[in-house]
C-alpha cells in the first residue's frame, strides 16, 4: 500500500453526462430571476439523523435564496407560511425573509441555492 496523500477512482460516476447538465440549473435560475447564483448544492436531511426542530434563519450574505425539492414529503416554512413539498418544485424568496426547512417522517433531498441580484 502506498503512502499517497490522495486516492484515485476512475469511472466513479455511472453517468457523468447527467452531472454535467447540473450547470444548466444555475443558468436557468440566473436567467429566470435576473440573479447570479453564487452557491448551489445538494442538501440532504436524513430522518435517522434526528435533526432537532429547525429554527427560522435568514441568509444574510445573499439577496435571493431558493430550494428545489427532489425527495421527501415536507416543504419549507417561509415567514409563517408553509410551502408544500412537490417533486421538482422550485421555491424562491428574498434571502432576508426568515425561513427554514420542514423535517418530517421521510428523508429529504433538495438543491439549495443562494444568489446576488445582478
Amino acid at each position: 500500500m502506498s503512502n499517497s496523500k490522495y486516492q484515485i477512482f476512475d469511472n466513479f460516476l455511472e453517468d457523468p453526462d447527467e452531472v454535467l447538465e447540473f450547470p444548466d440549473i444555475t443558468h436557468k435560475l440566473n436567467k429566470m430571476f435576473n440573479v447570479r447564483v453564487g452557491w448551489l448544492t445538494f442538501y440532504q436531511h436524513l430522518v435517522s439523523q434526528n435533526i432537532g426542530k429547525p429554527t427560522p434563519h435568514t441568509d444574510v450574505r445573499w439577496d435571493f435564496s431558493g430550494v428545489i425539492y427532489l425527495k421527501g414529503s415536507d416543504g419549507t416554512w417561509i415567514d409563517n407560511e408553509i410551502v408544500p413539498f412537490k417533486y421538482n418544485r422550485a421555491v424562491c424568496f428574498d434571502a432576508h425573509i426568515p425561513h427554514h426547512p420542514l423535517h418530517g417522517t421521510k428523508d429529504r433531498l433538495a438543491i439549495t441555492f443562494f444568489s446576488k441580484y445582478v
